[in-house]
């Protein structure tokens, strides 16, 4: 999207929706017939609807619009493609991960060599796009999936794990402060979440700036329950809060080298 359908978007999920003649007045350059392309673009991507004389977000309760993978995929693109980045150089094939269910997690999947992984995962779309992969052996938990979000959870996911071992997870979150710690929207989730990070050796956690300062319902982890973070958006706080708690944080920048930070991780 350019800045014009960015700023098209943000106003209707602002507004869950809106007259032409509102969406006219937030660009200096918007015409008629620009509007018409920009709205028809979004509707395009599954983002809007175009209704008589305006248009209206697909998903207009905030809860909603935090869990569409349809919308979060195209959310910060720049930012988890530079963390899917780190995170997919730290797999090492011949090794069990867990890989959570998010945007972030399913972008890091797309930077994968085709090498001898095994994963097991509760998102459907990314055992899916590891299936692409000759190598890769997925084992795709069970449950009730979710058909936003497009992940299993629930006792099933829960059974299911209990009888697996987990080397590194490779986790995410819809939402970090420093006093709730990484959250989620789902009850469900939430205790699949919790389950994964007890149970492997190694849990590290992919957070865009999109995430931090989010606090949504349901506590999953805290800083000090993780082993590596990893980041587009580095404060003074978040340095020290990792080095109090022994929790490593890699972003982009921060010259590391690949081997270093395998290093950390499996060292």
């Amino acid at each position: 999207m350019n800045e014009r359908q960015k700023k098209l978007l943000e106003y209707l999920i602002d507004k869950g929706e809106a007259k032409n003649k509102e969406l006219l007045k937030l660009s200096g350059d918007y015409t008629n017939m620009t509007l018409w392309r920009d709205l028809e673009k979004l509707e395009a991507e599954g983002l809007i609807k175009r209704i008589w004389g305006g248009a209206m977000i697909i998903d207009d309760t905030p809860s909603e619009r935090e869990h569409n993978f349809n919308f979060r995929i195209r959310q910060n693109t720049a930012a988890k493609e530079e963390i899917s980045k780190i995170a997919a150089d730290l797999i090492k094939p011949s090794r069990s991960y867990y890989f959570d269910a998010g945007s972030t997690i399913y972008t890091m999947t797309r930077f994968l060599p085709d090498e001898r992984y095994t994963v097991i995962t509760s998102a459907a779309n990314v055992a899916v796009e590891l299936a692409h992969r000759s190598k890769c052996s997925v084992t795709l938990l069970g449950g009730q999936l979710d058909a936003v979000t497009l992940s299993c959870s629930g006792s099933q996911s829960l059974d299911m794990l209990s009888d697996l071992n987990v080397e590194v997870a490779i986790m995410a979150t819809s939402g970090y402060t420093s006093h709730t710690g990484f959250t989620c929207g789902s009850l469900n989730e939430s205790q699949l979440k919790k389950s994964v990070i007890n149970k492997s050796r190694v849990t590290i956690m992919l957070l865009d700036n999109d995430k931090v300062g989010n606090n949504l319902p349901y506590t999953f982890s805290r800083l000090g329950n993780i082993d590596a973070l990893i980041t587009d958006i580095v404060t003074d706080e978040l340095v020290f809060d990792c080095e109090r708690q022994n929790v490593k944080l890699f972003y982009p920048g921060d010259g590391l080298t690949s081997a270093k930070r395998k290093s950390m991780i499996y060292d």
